[in-house]
């Protein structure tokens, strides 16, 4: 167990990171690629439900501290809509609802914290999200995710 959420803790602080320092200058002040929520998505659609939202609480965390918005906001938002998500897949929509729910949370994530929504964002986050989805489905197969 400890090595796991060494892994996820160490995955999560490297995307925080990118997302609020990188990402931003690279390409332009406008673009906001939410890499954290998507690999959330991504673990809860690999069925690591716990992982996933591991993942969520610490990334919300890291990124409340590094200056986003108040403590616990991001966190709060992301362990919601993953939650959320879970319940409408486990309960009602079997097979693509994980896919299509990270659109309205990353929408409402945009809309309370950044002020502003950009379809440009949504669509990079989605496309993000498809690839920790194919990476985790493809290691989580082999389980080598965290025989490092």
């Amino acid at each position: 167990m400890g090595k796991k959420l060494f892994i996820i803790l160490l995955l999560n602080i490297i995307l925080s990171l990118v997302q609020v320092s990188f990402v931003p200058i690279l390409f332009s002040h406008k673009l906001y690629i939410n890499l954290v929520l998507a690999l959330s998505f991504g673990f809860l659609a690999v069925n690591k439900t716990k992982d996933a939202y591991i993942s969520a609480l610490i990334s919300g965390l890291i990124m409340d501290i590094l200056g986003i918005t108040t403590i616990g906001i991001s966190a709060f938002i992301f362990c919601t809509g993953l939650y959320i998500a879970y319940f409408i897949h486990d309960k009602f929509l079997k097979k693509y609802s994980l896919f299509l729910f990270i659109i309205p949370v990353d929408i409402f994530y945009q809309l309370l914290v950044l002020r502003q929504i950009e379809a440009g964002n949504i669509f990079l986050t989605f496309i993000s999200f498809g690839l920790f989805y194919f990476m985790l489905k493809k290691l989580s197969k082999r389980e080598d995710l965290y025989k490092l």
